[in-house]
């Protein structure tokens, strides 16, 4: 794939978020619920690793008509993250007709991305004074 191409890929990738939703690039979006709480700190850790890396996301889009709002897109490399706590796996390829075509859907489960926070706040504490 050349240059023009991936130009035309992104481009169709940023176009299908609505608007709205388009000047929250790499901004995380919390959603403070008691019942959901592991949701999100696992939404923070895939965020953070993400972004680390260099990749640019939207958290929670919406798209226009269609009716899903993923965990994570990631622009980057066109893929949307399904955060996995109380879902199915099953549950991802229902959602698979909700989002556009050009990105690929990765289930993560959350408890996998809690361990790894914990592995950050860990370091952290280290390198305090």
């Amino acid at each position: 794939m050349n240059f023009r191409d991936k130009q035309r890929r992104l481009m169709r990738a940023v176009s299908s978020i609505k608007i709205s939703d388009r000047r929250h690039t790499n901004c995380f979006k919390f959603f403070a619920r008691d019942t959901q709480l592991k949701h999100e700190l696992a939404k923070l850790s895939l965020y953070i690793e993400l972004r680390l890396m260099g990749h640019t996301l939207y958290v929670e889009p919406t798209f226009y008509d269609l009716k899903g709002r993923p965990d994570i897109l990631d622009i980057t490399t066109h893929t949307i993250y399904e955060v996995l706590n109380t879902e199915k796996i099953s549950n991802v390829k229902l959602k698979e007709g909700y989002y556009p075509d050009i990105f690929n859907i990765v289930p993560v489960q959350a408890t996998k991305l809690i361990e790894q926070l914990q592995g950050m706040l860990d370091k952290v504490k280290k390198t305090k004074p």
